[in-house]
């Protein structure tokens, strides 16, 4: 036996609609800009994992996405919340990462999630 109900809507995913794409474009302006500052946040001076390495070469940086650290846009008016957590399963911003340190000879494994609470970053130099 199926159902009577038959649902209808305005929303096409992926193709601009004539009216009311101004929302499309402040969500992804928002999310651009979410993305760009914690990719940035997340770019630590070289100098810094090269002091910080380990006697294999290697180096771990450690992000919190417990609840008072997963938010990005914490001050901004826009009314969606962009979650750290969320950007690191991004394959996106393993490409940034990656684009960013490969020139300066280290590889980059991860992120990974450590637990609930914790995502690793693995910096690694290249032989």
């Amino acid at each position: 036996m199926g159902s009577d109900w038959v649902y209808y809507t305005n929303v096409r995913p992926r193709r601009k609609r004539s009216e009311g794409e101004s929302g499309n474009k402040d969500y992804k302006g928002e999310f651009t800009k979410a993305f760009d500052e914690f990719l940035e946040d997340c770019k630590i001076p070289v100098s810094d994992i090269e002091e910080n390495l380990d006697e294999k070469g290697t180096y771990l940086y450690y992000i919190k996405t417990d609840k008072d650290h997963d938010q990005i846009n914490k001050d901004s008016d826009y009314h969606v919340r962009f979650l750290k957590s969320r950007f690191l399963s991004n394959p996106k911003f393993k490409r940034g990462l990656i684009d960013y340190y490969n020139p300066a000879g280290y590889f980059i494994r991860g992120p990974d999630k450590a637990n609930d609470d914790r995502w690793v970053v693995e910096f690694s130099r290249k032989l």
